[in-house]
């Protein structure tokens, strides 16, 4: 059945039950129910391109997590590291996303530029002595992501604020627990970001990602709460509540 957009639902779990709305294309939407709302309502454009570097970031972090030790994630790093730079071989490599990398940099060359400022933000984050190393990182990650809109967007509007809180959010409730200094780091810095991420004109994108933000960074220690995801999807369809 399609949604009043001609596109297919997405059934979105957020905790405490499904809500569903926004829609892919025909695209498969990723597993994290966050992502998958923010890539709806992306320009299609750059959603292929966009979702590529979401994935890629998601591929590496749940590598690290597995393997545990810093110094084997940051040889997980050096690996895709050197082939997504490699451009000449890309199309030469048998795993599928670099394959992917491989057809997207025709419409989008700045890509793997951008996908090695990531992965030096996650290398940065799971190497980081200091806490405050830490936090510098996390909001570098988010930067990216946002900074990415714009660029494969071809605006000047690129909201690094935004990415900042969302990644701190992310950090917050993420696989890996914060220590607790990263988290009360995470939750004032956070708070500055959002302060500094006002714009009402952002894209309903990153529109998106500054309200789930508001809402992890409100209720840090908090269970997942049904209506947050209901406030996403109805913010997603209608720009409201205002992020």
């Amino acid at each position: 059945m399609l949604n009043q957009d001609g596109c297919a639902p997405i059934n979105l779990d957020f905790g405490g039950g499904m809500v569903s709305d926004g829609c892919m294309d025909d695209a498969t939407p990723p597993e994290d129910p966050i992502i998958a709302l923010v890539l709806a309502y992306c320009p299609s454009a750059i959603r292929p391109a966009w979702a590529w570097l979401f994935t890629l970031q998601k591929r590496i972090n749940d590598g690290v997590a597995r393997v545990g030790e810093p110094v084997l994630g940051q040889m997980r790093i050096a690996w895709w590291r050197d082939r997504i730079l490699d451009e000449a071989t890309l199309s030469a490599q048998r795993d599928p996303m670099l394959l992917e990398l491989a057809e997207l940099m025709t419409e989008h060359p700045a890509l793997p530029a951008l996908a090695e400022r990531l992965l030096d933000s996650i290398e940065r984050r799971i190497t980081a002595e200091t806490p405050m190393q830490w936090r510098d990182a996390v909001a570098d990650e988010g930067a990216v992501l946002t900074i990415a809109f714009g660029q494969l967007t071809k605006q000047s509007l690129t909201s690094p604020a935004v990415g900042n809180a969302f990644a701190y959010a992310r950090a917050i409730v993420g696989a890996t627990p914060p220590s607790p200094e990263q988290l009360a780091l995470a939750i004032d810095s956070g708070q500055a970001s959002l302060s500094m991420a006002l714009d009402g004109r952002l894209p309903r994108s990153l529109s998106l990602m500054r309200l789930y933000a508001s809402q992890i960074i409100a209720n840090p220690n908090g269970p997942a709460r049904r209506r947050d995801g209901i406030e996403l999807v109805i913010h997603g369809l209608t720009g409201w509540p205002k992020a």
